[in-house]
């Protein structure tokens, strides 16, 4: 049953046709129950006005309109690929078909932004696990230390 059946009626047991509009294909029962991944305004990725129009415009949407996948669009979003030139005036023009002003440096630098904030947290992370290493370094010594020596006292 694809979509456009399932909107007018709901012959799923235990769904509404409401909850279909919305992606909720779920029992009753168990709606409301299930915890749900955080929402994507939440993930830094797509702070940017180039994220913020695919997530607006809808990734499948605009994969379509592109004629590609779109895992594709996941990518860009990720930082890992950036659009082809080709392809990133065809979204400038979609962004301004849908009075969304969008040019070639933002969407280049989207993933510039997220590179850098990954390269970022892989350098906070080395730097403190350098310190908690470090840390725990000296505490070894001085536990060694202690087991060599003993109690023992210098001195008077």
């Amino acid at each position: 049953m694809n979509f456009e059946q399932a909107e007018g009626s709901s012959s799923l047991p235990g769904t509404r046709a409401t909850d279909l509009k919305r992606g909720l294909c779920l029992p009753e029962s168990i709606q409301g129950t299930l915890t749900m991944a955080a929402p994507r305004s939440r993930d830094r990725r797509w702070t940017s006005s180039f994220a913020r129009f695919i997530g607006s415009y809808g990734v499948t949407r605009l994969a379509r309109e592109l004629a590609i996948d779109p895992t594709a669009v996941y990518h860009w979003i990720s930082g890992t690929t950036a659009p082809k030139p080709t392809l990133a005036v065809q979204i400038c023009c979609v962004a301004r078909q849908r009075r969304v002003t969008l040019s070639l440096i933002e969407i280049y630098r989207h993933g510039e932004l997220v590179r850098a904030r990954r390269i970022a947290a892989a350098e906070r992370r080395a730097v403190t696990s350098a310190a908690t290493s470090g840390a725990a370094e000296i505490k070894e010594k001085a536990s060694l230390a202690d087991a060599i020596f003993g109690e023992a006292k210098i001195g008077p």
